[in-house]
C-alpha cells in the first residue's frame, strides 16, 4: 500500500512545520503534499527521499490561468517534485470545458518541461458522476492519469469515497486514484485494502502511524 501525507493547515507556524518535517523524515512516504505557500519551507526541512508535492489553488481552484501558471512555476522553482492542481470549480459548474482544457494543457506543459509529476484534485460531492467522467477522460487525453476525488476541505466519509472511486474506475478504468478520505481507524484501512485501493493519503500523524503499521504487516 502506497502512503502519502497531506498537510492542509493554512495557519501553521514555521516552527510547527519544522517540527512536523522532522517527524515525517522518519517515514518513507510516496509523497508529502503541502499548500503552495508552505512549499519552500518544507523543501528546506524534508529529506530528499520523500517526494514533495505542492497543492495549487486550494480549495476551489478560483484563480485565473495566469495566476495558476505562476504558482506552478514558483513551486517548481522552490524545489517541489510534484504538482496537485485543484480543478477550477467555477469552470466545471458552467461546463466550460474549453477553458478547462486550456488549464490542463498549459500546466501539463509546464510540468513536463521540468520533469514534474502533475495530478488534478476534483470533488465528487460537488459534481455529478457524468461530469467527473468527462473530466477524467479529458485529463487522460492530455497524458494526465492521476487524480484525487476530494479536496479534503470538508470531512470526507470513507464509504462514500470508496463508492466514488469504484464509479469512476468502472467508467474510466485507466485513471489512477489516490484515496484521500478521512481515515480514523484500522478498520478503515482494512476496508480500503479489501476494496483493492492501494494508494492512500492521510492527514494526521496518528493516521500515518496506523497506516504505516498496517502496510508493514501486509
Amino acid at each position: 500500500m502506497k502512503i502519502e501525507y497531506r498537510f492542509q493547515e493554512d495557519d501553521a507556524s514555521n516552527k510547527s512545520i519544522e517540527e512536523l518535517s522532522d517527524k515525517l523524515n522518519e517515514y518513507n512516504l510516496s509523497k508529502i503534499s503541502v499548500f503552495y505557500q508552505h512549499t519552500k519551507l518544507f523543501k528546506k526541512k524534508l529529506e530528499d527521499k520523500n517526494k514533495l508535492s505542492s497543492i495549487i489553488d486550494f480549495p476551489f481552484g478560483g484563480s485565473d490561468l495566469s495566476i495558476r501558471n505562476k504558482m506552478v512555476e514558483n513551486s517548481i522553482k522552490w524545489g517541489c517534485n510534484s504538482i496537485e492542481l485543484v480543478l477550477p470549480f467555477h469552470l466545471l459548474s458552467n461546463s466550460s470545458f474549453p477553458s478547462i482544457k486550456r488549464d490542463v494543457i498549459n500546466n501539463f506543459e509546464l510540468c513536463k518541461k521540468n520533469q514534474i509529476d502533475i495530478s488534478y484534485i476534483l470533488d465528487y460531492r460537488t459534481f455529478n458522476y457524468s461530469t467527473l467522467y468527462r473530466v477524467c477522460k479529458l485529463l487522460l487525453r492530455h497524458e494526465i492519469n492521476h487524480i484525487y476525488l476530494s479536496t479534503g476541505y470538508k470531512i470526507d466519509d470513507i464509504y462514500d469515497h470508496i463508492i466514488a472511486i469504484a464509479m469512476i474506475l468502472k467508467n474510466v478504468p485507466d485513471i489512477n486514484i489516490t484515496c484521500s478520505a478521512n481515515i480514523f481507524t484500522e478498520k478503515h484501512l482494512e476496508i480500503l485494502y479489501n476494496s483493492d485501493i492501494t494508494s492512500i493519503s492521510v492527514n494526521s500523524l496518528a493516521s500515518l502511524e496506523m497506516a504505516n503499521k498496517f502496510a508493514s504487516n501486509l
